[in-house]
Order: structure tokens, then sequence, then C-alpha cells
């Protein structure tokens, strides 16, 4: 099998994808179609099924991986697949071929362990106030910090999440000296938790899926509730202090306050450097 940024013209191919998008649409003659978004570990490219589509489009589901048979075609200049099968690729049915989910799922190339660690020495720089709820909320949600993507361009990718955490942990080391006026705590919790809730936005699965619920909640109010959840578990917490982290997981610089600006100005440059270097699928 090829991946899909070895597809050419004219091959013909039988794969296994991750389907992003299904939309069954009707042409100008009436006729039904399936458009899709398929994803391997390379890359992502556009799909059509324009026959037996009232058969198909039962057969699996956006976010499903998918067995396809089809030829490799070129469209307004770009390559597509004209699938001429499609099915659920069920693991126990399909792995004799070569199935395995984890093989299509684009990842980052730094190991997650390491990173995490590396996160882990920064947490240990924070005076005790901050520490106890930052390491509670990093450790208890250790697995999905290692492994879900973050929003952001650049990183939207398994184990996007951490890389850019660290990304902007280390670019932060380097300029926050020469702002003896900011908060150290609050600037190295803010880049931890600024996007927290995206652990409660998608779900604990390999192709880290997001559910109907959560695509309808913005993944900040995860955020603030996740917050809340935590400072409830220790009554003498500083109410100051759960504040100051709630107003940076809500804050997109409408306040004229020197620490979420800097913050966000953070993220917003590391977005935009990242921009260019995407190595972008969502996972």
């Amino acid at each position: 099998m090829k991946n899909i940024e070895k597809f050419k013209e004219g091959d013909l191919i039988n794969n296994f994808f991750i389907c992003r998008a299904a939309e069954s649409k009707v042409t100008r003659l009436g006729d039904e179609y399936i458009d899709l978004i398929l994803e391997d570990n390379s890359g992502s490219i556009r799909g059509k099924v324009w026959s037996y589509a009232d058969v198909f489009k039962h057969k699996f589901k956006k976010d499903d991986s998918v067995a396809i048979k089809g030829k490799i075609i070129s469209y307004n200049n770009k390559l597509e697949v004209n699938v001429l099968s499609i099915n659920k690729a069920a693991q126990s049915i399909y792995r004799s071929y070569g199935y395995d989910k984890n093989l299509l799922i684009k990842k980052i190339k730094e190991n997650e362990s390491k990173l995490f660690d590396e996160l882990l020495n920064y947490v240990k720089q924070l005076s005790a106030g901050y520490k106890k709820i930052i390491t509670k909320i990093i450790k208890t949600n250790h697995k999905k910090i290692k492994s879900i993507p973050s929003l952001d361009h650049g990183y939207r990718l398994k184990g996007g999440f951490i890389k850019q955490i660290v990304s902007i942990l280390r670019l932060n080391k380097n300029i926050l000296p020469l702002y003896k006026d900011l908060d150290k705590d609050l600037v190295i919790s803010g880049i931890m938790i600024k996007n927290i809730g995206l652990v409660n936005y998608f779900n604990d699965d390999v192709g880290c899926t997001i559910s109907e619920e959560n695509e309808m909640l913005d993944s900040r109010l995860l955020g603030i509730n996740l917050i809340n959840d935590y400072y409830s578990e220790y009554s003498n917490f500083p109410q100051e202090i759960k504040t100051k982290l709630q107003n940076v997981i809500l804050s997109e610089n409408l306040y004229q306050d020197n620490q979420l600006n800097y913050i966000n100005s953070l993220y917003q440059f590391n977005s935009s450097v990242n921009h260019n270097n995407s190595e972008e699928n969502l996972c």
C-alpha cells in the first residue's frame, strides 16, 4: 500500500484510511454521491463515491477507519480518489491485510514521554500554591496530555498538545527574564492550562475523535469546568489563584493585564512561526 503522499494519477489502490469527513450530496442530475476527506499518516486527500452511494453510506461513518478500493484521478489539478468500494475497517477482519489504525495516525516526531518529563520540570519551578493544583491537573490527565492534538495550526496531530506547551515554555524561558514585573508562577501555569479544556474536548481513543456534545461546547468552557472540579478538592485552595487561572483560559487580549497579554502573545507568535512549517493533520 502507498501512502497518500506517494499517490500518482492513474494508481489503482487498496488502502486503509481514516475518514475525516463524509457528506452525502446530489449532482445536478439528481444522482446521489458521497464526498469524503480521507487521511493517513502522510496527509489527506478528497475522495468521492459515485456508484452505489445509497448502499455504501450505511457501511461507515465519520472518523471510522475505512478500507477502500479505488483509482487516483486528477480533478481541478488536485489528486483525489474515485472510490469503487468502501467499508469500515474492523481490526478482526483486516488485520491479516496489514490494517492497524495506529499506523494511520500522523503524530509528532518527538518522544511524548520525554516532553512530558520536561513539562514536569517546569511544574517544579512553581511556588507551592500554584504547584499543588497544576501538578494535580497535569498528572491526573497525563495520558491525554501526551496524546491529544492542539487546535492551533502546526500542532493538529497526535501529541501536538504537549509539543505546543513545551515549545512555548522553552520560548518563555528565554524571554521572561527580560520582564521583571511579570508573575513567573502565573505565566508558567497559564502556558500549561490555557487550552487544558482540550483534554475533555477530545475523546479518549486512537483517533482523538470529538463527540457531538463536545463539538457544541467551547473548549474554554470545558477548561473552566475542569479548574472548578479540581478547586473543589482543596478546601483551602486560594480563590485568587483559581480566578487568575480561569482568566487565562478565557482571555483573548481583552483585558489590560500584562500577564494575560504576555501568555497570549507567546501562543500567537508560536502559532504564526509554525504556520509555514506545519506537520498539520488532525489526529
